[in-house]
């Protein structure tokens, strides 16, 4: 609409003319002294043809004309309307033009700080337009499918009101009176005499509706009498349908006893008529008996022909498409529900074919569509509308609208909402309160609407009344509780405020805490805060405390006070300013409202304004900074789509909330509530992901501690992505680049959004108490489009701490830890840097950043790809040595087992085997659900961690069972336990102890995602420290088997009377004892180089020679488990010993002349027997336990680390 500012008031109206040659005439000559111009709206031609009319005269076109009129002074409307009423037409112009009509359609008055545009009698809006746009009054209600007469503001494409059609009413009504067959006979006298009394009242009652033409009954059904009658006028509504009706009841003749509820109306349009005596047209009426198939969306193609009497023929053909119109019902029949209580409607429709499927209220707002869900079903379709915590404003008449095509179908309901206060909403003093047995105490409730409740105060079973009192916005139950009342002491009792409404709904308080005492020790004493014992606390609502506050704007938040000698001092203050209690009063009651979407922009704009000027209370009030946080969050999830303004006013309250006056109010916050910072990061995030620029310029915003750039990208060639962020109070700047290469693989139309923030990573670092951070930006960038192909985005940040460690590219993680976030490195790497400046590259969007760390060597560096080589060698080579070492025990088992200390040796010797071989063999499946170094399974990898750390914990703990076997065998020599009784006992400590341990590990860490590394299938460390639930046992065994190694060769050496075992039995016993003291120091330091690679900066050494030690564990058990032992030699030999020459090898055997490579005579066996006893004294084998192998490669590193 082209108006001027200062327009006060304007009214549109339409002229239609007659012209046999070019139009060419001048409105301003017409309709002195009025400035006029033409309405042309968006993208269409203001002057347009209406109809072509044959005449024997040179064919004459007729036009009509949307015409507008704006002026500043309104009494000018009915001076205009009066002169266009005395025209004569048509009015004649130049040459063959004339004037055939001019109407007034629509008229725009100011009405406060709206326009309202009306339609002129006779004329009414589209009903697309009723159904889209905000009609002017919530009780001006239009029948659905219909016109309505009034809009809020004029729309900007469209036609203006527009000449309304006769519409015929088929109504029906029920009579509750028996049915009578005469009723079915049209020419009966009782036919006659119902029709005659019928139509007379309800042409009294329907005479009011604008428009009236008349009405007919039609004809009479059975069910009691249902009488149908058809209603002909021009602009129906509700509202004077149902006055309508109510005039009906009152007009007829009481003994009829029409049923005043049962009146129902199903509209049809009247087809309009145009008979010209110049030409002829003839008329066929499509409907559905036409359509062949009998189902929607069929096509018929009519073809008109006409033949002349001469023979000659033209035709012309025009498609119809039928499409069933839905018939909707709606359920439950009555709502009707109190605050706070949830409701749905369901909306049923019989058809399953739609376009468009939602909700409106009666005065046109449009339901959010987080509200309502639609489903399609073969035979039909539902949408449901669910409201889980119903307020005050839900309270009105709702519209489900199914539309297809140009088609609509609408149902209403009506929802009726009581008022009751949420639980949430009544402030109770006091929280908790001291009251001496022989004194009293003053318990309130209050909230902040008054409202017709019935209120009592309950302690136990005992029901005590409440007292009103209205201070403003402020309404207070009060209540004078005394001890002597009640029969106890000493007692701590809660008390509870009881709300009942109108409809019988009610609520509880929270409770309020009396701890009734004697009062011997009562020393600190206040009338507001109470009575309390040395040392006691007490929190209180702020605005009950000593805090000032004003009734009509509380503050909000706990105080917190401890009775200090005599005196009650503040221990923690966590009040909310009162602008910002407001505030987030107003947010939690906006996202339960109908209409989150229109009120959202004004509540962000106010809430820019509050905060800017509110900067130095919020700097020195950690509570209220946690307000604003919390705001954010809860309107990030509103909006489906914000623009530009509202865009600016988010980021206007982040500048303020991160600005350095501001940062110390952070260090506290974060002291007492955790997760904020990221809470604030994820709320900015998602307000960029629902940003739409439209056709307006890109967004840009700069401001002292946050910058955002925009860019939409359109289907024509999109430029690269490239944004510059420059910070000079903080001496820092980052770039953005996104090749258009990949630009080209979103939806046209997609917002690309980038933010910087200078002082976010400080507090970011301070929430998950990292040192870690460099100096350097945080840079989000967002899509609004979700991304299925792959993404590469390209940053560069200036580091201002170049030094200290290894540079990171890292994003921040919102699932981590517990979901209060963490910064994460997957899908990011290092590109290159200088110095000064960090090039990072990642393959998703979010947050990013870089951190100096001191970590394990990057997997694409020499020293990664290194350990990679020896482990994943190392862990094939050991595979292959422990299947071979069960292979070699399942050849010679009941060669080496003859007496019991043998058997439970080459059990456990067994089971240390299979344990390692199964777990390198999870080591494997690690290394095929990870993807260099990134978790493609998160699944999976939890699972083959849990396996990992069981079966390495049944390695250690299968040597402790050997070490405990060796200490009890020649420790307690006396006495003597059965085979099965140690076999038990060895598997419920082998097995037993590390199923309990890595349960309860999995248990403990698994619910919080905590129990795997961010990036390795492993256990955690830097979040859970679970690693120590392997390290810790391990360690522990170690040390117990190199004392019970000291112990037992101790004893051997040096035995005492009675307590020599038998000569094979001290055979076995020396033999395990040397495989445990060669081992066991093995295994220690393996494990000492393991832990210190867990600290940071560990030289890289130490990863190396871990990661060798490590990964030969299989080999070891072979050597020194099985092919030392001299009985598994002479055992082999045996077995596969030729005949010629095995009765020589026998005989070599016995005289000791064969020195196999690990007999007791080789050089290398000599080394080790010399540390345990003579050469040659006891000639037995020597088994290895087992140190368990870890990660296996680079990831092994990070496994530690």
């Amino acid at each position: 609409m082209k108006s001027p500012k200062r327009t006060t008031l304007c009214l549109m109206f339409i002229v239609i003319y007659s012209s046999k040659a070019t139009l060419n005439w001048n409105l301003e000559s017409t309709i002195h002294p009025l400035s006029l111009h033409e309405y042309e709206p968006a993208g269409e031609e203001a002057l347009r043809q209406k109809r072509a009319v044959a005449t024997k005269s040179p064919t004459a076109e007729e036009y009509t004309v949307n015409i507008e009129i704006s002026f500043e002074n309104a009494s000018f409307l009915d001076p205009i309307k009066a002169y266009l009423n005395s025209l004569s037409f048509p009015i004649h112009g130049n040459n063959t033009d004339q004037i055939l009509s001019i109407n007034v359609t629509t008229v725009c008055r100011p009405a406060g700080n709206e326009i309202w545009c009306s339609c002129e009698t006779g004329y009414g809006w589209p009903r697309e337009r009723c159904l889209h746009s905000l009609t002017c009054q919530e009780h001006d209600v239009f029948l659905p499918g219909h016109h309505c007469s009034c809009l809020k503001e004029l729309p900007t494409k469209g036609p203006f009101c527009l000449l309304q059609e006769d519409v015929t009413l088929n109504m029906r009504v029920r009579l509750n009176v028996g049915f009578q067959e005469d009723l079915m006979n049209t020419s009966s006298a009782l036919y006659r005499s119902y029709k005659t009394d019928l139509e007379t009242a309800f042409q009294k009652g329907y005479g009011i509706l604008p428009g009236f033409k008349g009405v007919t009954v039609t004809g009479f059904k059975s069910g009691s009498v249902v009488v149908t009658y058809e209603v002909k006028t021009t602009a129906p509504s509700l509202e004077l349908i149902h006055k309508a009706n109510e005039q009906v009841v009152q007009s007829l003749n009481q003994t009829y006893k029409m049923d005043d509820n049962s009146f129902q109306a199903l509209t049809s349009r009247t087809p309009e008529t145009d008979i010209d005596s110049s030409c002829s047209r003839y008329t066929l009426k499509a409907d559905g008996t036409q359509c062949p198939s009998g189902s929607s969306g069929t096509t018929v193609v009519y073809t008109c022909e006409f033949i002349s009497a001469y023979g000659a023929r033209g035709s012309a053909n025009i498609k119809v498409t039928f499409i069933s119109v839905a018939n909707l019902t709606m359920t439950p029949d009555t709502i009707s529900v109190s605050e706070g209580q949830n409701f749905s409607i369901k909306c049923i429709s019989d058809v399953s074919n739609y376009d468009e499927v939602y909700w409106n209220t009666s005065a046109g707002i449009k339901i959010y569509q987080r509200f309502y869900t639609t489903r399609r079903y073969p035979d039909g379709a539902e949408s449901v509308l669910t409201v889980k915590t119903s307020t005050r404003e839900w309270n009105g008449t709702y519209h489900c609208i199914f539309r297809y095509k140009n088609s609509y179908s609408i149902a209403t309901k009506d929802v009726v909402v009581h008022p009751l206060p949420l639980d949430l909403n009544i402030m109770v003093d006091p929280l908790e309160a001291t009251v001496l047995c022989s004194g009293s105490h003053h318990i309130k409730c209050c909230i902040e609407e008054d409202g017709d409740y019935k209120v009592t105060f309950h302690m136990g079973s005992l029901s005590l009344p409440a007292e009103k009192e209205v201070n403003k916005k402020q309404v207070c139950y009060k209540h004078n509780f005394s001890a002597n009342s009640v029969s106890w002491c000493s007692k701590t009792v809660d008390v509870y405020c009881h709300f009942t409404n109108a409809a019988n709904n009610s609520v509880w308080s929270p409770s309020m805490k009396l701890n009734l005492v004697p009062g011997e020790n009562i020393t600190c004493q206040d009338p507001i805060i109470g009575v309390g014992e040395p040392g006691k606390v007490i929190q209180k609502l702020c605005r009950f405390s000593n805090i000032p506050s004003s009734p009509d704007s509380p503050i909000g938040g706990i105080i917190t006070y401890k009775c200090v000698g005599s005196q009650w001092e503040e221990k923690r203050n966590d009040c909310i300013f009162a602008p910002v209690n407001s505030l987030l009063q107003m947010a939690k009651t906006l996202i339960k409202s109908p209409s989150q979407d229109e009120k959202l922009p004004t509540y962000l704009k106010d809430l820019s304004i509050s905060i800017d000027k509110a900067e130095h209370e919020i700097s020195s009030s950690p509570a209220s900074l946690g307000a604003i946080i919390n705001i954010l969050d809860l309107l990030s999830t509103v909006p489906t789509e914000v623009n530009s303004e509202t865009m600016m006013h988010v980021l206007s309250t982040v500048n303020v909330i991160l600005g350095k006056p501001v940062l110390n109010t952070w260090k506290v916050l974060q002291q007492r509530w955790t997760n904020q910072s990221s809470q604030l990061l994820h709320s900015v995030e998602r307000f960029s992901q629902a940003l739409q620029s439209g056709d307006s310029p890109p967004l840009s915003f700069f401001r002292t501690n946050v910058q955002m750039s925009s860019m939409v990208i359109k289907s024509s060639h999109p430029k690269t992505y490239q944004q510059r962020f420059v910070f000079p109070h903080f001496d820092l700047w980052g770039n953005v680049v996104i090749d258009k290469s990949y630009l080209e693989k979103l939806q046209s139309d997609s917002s690309v959004v980038t933010m910087a923030f200078p002082t976010l990573q400080a507090i970011l670092a301070q929430d998950i108490q990292e040192n870690n951070f460099a100096d350097s930006l945080v840079m989000t960038t967002t899509v609004n489009h979700n991304m299925t192909m792959p993404f590469r985005i390209s940053m560069t940040f200036k580091n201002n701490s170049p030094s200290g460690g290894k540079t990171q590219c890292v994003f921040w993680n919102f699932r981590l830890a517990d979901n209060t976030g963490g910064w994460d490195s997957n899908g990011c790497y290092v590109e290159e840097g200088d110095g000064d400046n960090v090039t990072c590259i990642c393959d998703h969007l979010t947050s990013f950043s870089i951190l100096m760390s001191p970590d394990s060597p990057d997997p694409s560096s020499l020293l990664g790809i290194l350990l990679d080589i020896i482990s994943y060698v190392g862990v094939g080579f050991s595979i292959l040595s422990l299947a071979a070492c069960l292979v070699v025990e399942a050849v010679v088992w009941k060669s080496v087992t003859k007496n019991r200390t043998s058997y439970m040796r080459h059990t456990c010797i067994v089971n240390i085997a299979a344990s390692l071989l199964i777990a390198n063999t999870w080591f494997i499946v690690v290394a095929a659900i990870q993807d260099n170094h990134y978790i493609l399974c998160k699944t999976a990898c939890v699972a083959a961690t849990f396996f990992i750390h069981f079966f390495y914990l049944s390695v250690f703990f299968w040597m402790l069972t050997l070490g405990l076997m060796l200490f009890y065998r020649l420790v307690f020599i006396l006495h003597e336990t059965s085979r099965s009784t140690q076999k038990a006992i060895a598997f419920c400590l082998g097995y037993g102890c590390p199923l309990a341990i890595s349960v309860i590990t999995l248990g403990a860490t698994q619910p919080r995602e905590v129990y795997t590394r961010k990036n390795v299938c492993w256990l955690n460390w830097e979040d859970t420290k679970a690693l120590l639930a392997f390290a810790i046992p391990a360690l522990i065994i170690v040390v117990v088997n190199i004392t019970i190694t000291i112990v037992v060769i101790t004893k051997i050496l040096r035995p005492s009377i009675g307590d020599k075992p038998c000569k094979q039995e001290k055979s076995s016993l020396f033999q395990i004892s040397k495989s445990i003291g060669v081992l066991t120091p093995l295994l220690g330091l393996t494990w000492g180089f393991g832990l210190t690679t867990v600290f940071p900066g560990t030289n890289l050494v130490f990863h190396i020679i871990f990661a060798i030690l490590n990964v030969f564990q299989g080999l070891f058990i072979l050597l020194f488990g099985c092919l030392w032992d001299l009985k598994v030699q002479e055992a082999l030999l045996n077995k596969f010993s030729l005949s010629r020459w095995s009765s020589q090898h026998s005989k070599s055997t016995s005289l000791g002349s064969s020195t196999p490579v690990f007999s007791m005579s080789s050089p290398i066996s000599r080394r080790f027997n010399n540390l345990f006893g003579k050469t040659g004294t006891y000639n037995v084998s020597t088994p290895e336990t087992t140190s368990s192998s870890l990660e296996n490669s680079s990831s092994a590193y990070s496994l530690l680390n």
